[in-house]
């Protein structure tokens, strides 16, 4: 017997709607791995503070309020984080999906820490922290094989994201 995930009468077809589901899927499911590893002091900074930061100083950010606003913002860049992984699989094909949704969260992760860090001046600090560097590698990894989990369950089949 086999419990299907997501009862959908009908699969989601739209790009726009499928992407904000599963990319708001995808960080719901990589912020139950990451939040509890910020409060047992895993790591120092995770995508929830690092996004806030971008409005906030770090003090504000690590206030309940700010948690609840970067964690609204997390949702949000998830969308569009899995939008761009959409459109990737519509140009290059489902073929390899789980090896382009590491190599595209990958290349996410070093545009958005490496150089939303230097341009914009964002989580400065993280500069001579390696450990928490790593671990929003492994969280955008995280983020990206769950976004991809719920983007061929949400569409019905990985054939149906190439159009």
């Amino acid at each position: 017997m086999s419990y299907n995930l997501f009862p959908l009468k009908k699969p989601i077809t739209d790009k726009v709607a499928l992407s904000i589901f599963s990319g708001m899927l995808g960080a719901l499911a990589t912020f139950s791995v990451t939040i509890p590893s910020y409060f047992l002091k895993v790591t120092g900074i995770i995508y929830l503070l690092y996004d806030i930061e971008f409005f906030v100083k770090p003090d504000i950010a690590r206030t309940i309020p700010g948690f609840l606003a970067g964690f609204l913002i997390g949702l949000i860049v998830g969308g569009g984080l899995s939008f761009g992984f959409k459109l990737l699989i519509e140009w290059t094909g489902s073929d390899w999906i789980w090896l382009k949704s590491a190599a595209y969260g990958a290349i996410m992760w070093f545009f958005w820490v490496g150089a939303a860090r230097h341009f914009l001046y964002v989580s400065l600090y993280l500069e001579s922290d390696l450990k928490s560097n790593m671990f929003l590698l492994l969280e955008t990894q995280i983020f990206m094989l769950a976004n991809t989990y719920f983007m061929i369950k949400l569409a019905g089949d990985k054939k149906v994201l190439e159009n």
